[in-house]
């Protein structure tokens, strides 16, 4: 029954296959957040949602992560990016609060639809299904997808726009009929969905408008390239507009960046993180730059802890590498320090990590032969993610969600690699 249903796969169609991954992506985050404890993310999204939902304000007490408790607590503006808060808050308005648990299941959902149609588009159906049953049964996703999350929105909203600039690309070389202007217009609002969740993914998004448009040469690349970058430039914006209108200053960021590439990076960073978060021991070591802090602006704090983080980068290289390769490690294998080596957590995240690369590996093998766009295109962008998340994970904070945008290429090798396998195995 197995191998004929294998077999079957073999004729299925694109469409069918993301009918069938998100059913199943649909079905298993649905029991997943119905069994998790709590869905609230510990991040800032939960408590600028329920500003903006009670009254219509983004604002957050968080000045004490900039000066301690060294001067009263007031109202931070420009503390997040507004991507995540703003869907939390339209969920927030329409929905009972029975149903608020289930509230991130359609993002999560289509991050791991959105992977399998990329997959599926580059290199064939039955490899996007086997990408999509890879990402639904990874642990962290299925535990994590349903938690408020930024990570998995932003990836979403990348992975979105990945999968249609590929489908884009392939019908063109195939001269199929595509409607370019209305993929193009979904293209353009899911960058700039992007744009607003995470800094991280504006920069894969602004590679992925330049890759596309150097490497294809073509009327529809320029299209989706343009597209991306208008999305992105609207977005930021009008991002950008508002914080003038509330600071006096044009800020594209958040200002919740400064503090954490200081935090990520101080010299007590490694002892924070064996605690389980870089902050975990501000109190007792940041005191001198808490103080340093005290009158300043929401964006001047912002800068000040920027400052010090790149001074400590050229002022102490040889520390900054050590710490930086072992979050690497850590984020990589996505142990949680503060926990024994051996916890079911821990070895649960050690596993899924090392099958995942395995099958990540068996799939490099057979990219050329598989690959329906230009393999060189494939390989552009599979480096500039690597080296983007990487990179991240090197001078910021520790975690699996500071992998997720990567995840998207690991989880299609995989598929491509276990589809493979499975073809050498019946003499294919």
């Amino acid at each position: 029954m197995i191998a004929s249903w294998w077999n079957a796969t073999g004729h299925m169609g694109l469409a069918r296959m993301a009918i069938l991954v998100a059913a199943l992506a649909v079905i298993s985050q649905l029991l997943s957040a119905s069994l998790v404890e709590s869905t609230v993310s510990p991040n800032a999204s939960y408590r600028l949602a329920q500003s903006l939902a009670n009254d219509g304000s983004y604002e957050i007490e968080a000045w004490h992560r900039m000066v301690g408790d060294n001067e009263e607590n007031k109202q931070l503006k420009m503390w997040h990016l507004p991507g995540e808060p703003l869907y939390l808050a339209a969920g927030m308005t329409v929905l009972p609060q029975p149903m608020m648990r289930y509230l991130h299941v359609p993002v999560t959902a289509a991050l791991i639809v959105a992977v399998a149609i990329f997959a599926g588009v580059i290199f064939g159906p039955r490899v996007g299904l086997v990408t999509g049953i890879v990402a639904i049964l990874q642990p962290f996703v299925l535990v994590h997808g349903p938690v408020w999350d930024d990570a998995f929105f932003g990836a979403a909203a990348y992975w979105s726009v990945a999968a249609l600039a590929s489908l884009v690309l392939v019908q063109a070389r195939a001269r199929a009929s595509l409607p370019l202007l209305a993929a193009c217009l979904l293209i353009l609002i899911l960058s700039a969905l992007g744009a607003i969740t995470r800094s991280q993914v504006t920069i894969a998004l602004v590679a992925l408008a330049i890759i596309v448009a150097l490497a294809c040469r073509s009327r529809p690349s320029t299209a989706i390239a343009l597209s991306i970058s208008l999305g992105v430039v609207l977005a930021l914006g009008a991002w950008g507009y508002r914080n003038q209108q509330v600071s006096g200053e044009l800020f594209f960021g958040s200002t919740h960046d400064g503090i954490t590439l200081w935090e990520s990076n101080y010299p007590h960073v490694w002892d924070a993180i064996q605690l389980g978060q870089v902050e975990a021991l501000n109190s007792q070591n940041m005191q001198t730059e808490f103080r340093a802090a005290v009158g300043m602006s929401e964006i001047e704090a912002n800068n000040y802890y920027k400052r010090l983080a790149m001074q400590r980068f050229i002022d102490h290289p040889l520390d900054v590498a050590v710490d930086s390769v072992r979050k690497v490690v850590v984020s990589t294998i996505g142990v949680a320090p503060q926990k024994p080596l051996y916890s079911p957590r821990n070895m649960a995240a050690i596993a899924s990590t090392l099958l995942l690369a395995l099958g990540a590996w068996m799939g490099l093998y057979a990219v050329r032969r598989h690959c329906r766009i230009k393999p060189r295109v494939f390989w552009m962008h599979t480096s500039f993610l690597m080296l983007l998340v990487f990179g991240m994970l090197a001078i910021g904070p520790i975690g699996l969600r500071y992998r997720l945008l990567f995840d998207g290429v690991l989880w299609s090798l995989c598929g491509l690699g276990v589809v493979r396998v499975i073809d050498h195995l019946k003499g294919r």
